[in-house]
């Protein structure tokens, strides 16, 4: 859902992602925000020092996941989100 976030803006501040992952716990998001920049999928920018303030963008690794998500939500509409009874 964060990438999901990521593909629609160019970038995130993570109150914006906060209130967009209904549920999610701010330890949480900030554990998974840890992770992604672990592994070079999403990077930290720094905007403003005092107060500190920072936005979230996709790298391009992470950018390049794109298609792989297209095509995993295609497979879930296909056969998971079923809106016909059969």
């Amino acid at each position: 859902m964060i990438l999901r976030d990521l593909f629609q803006q160019d970038s995130c501040r993570f109150q914006d992602l906060l209130e967009s992952l209904i549920g999610i716990s701010p330890n949480t998001l900030s554990s998974r925000l840890k992770w992604l920049i672990a592994q070079g999928i999403i990077e930290k920018r720094v905007y403003s020092e005092h107060p500190p303030r920072a936005e979230y963008i996709l790298t391009e690794k992470g950018r390049a996941l794109r298609p792989v998500l297209q095509a995993m939500k295609k497979w879930d509409d296909k056969y998971l989100n079923h809106t016909k009874q059969e």
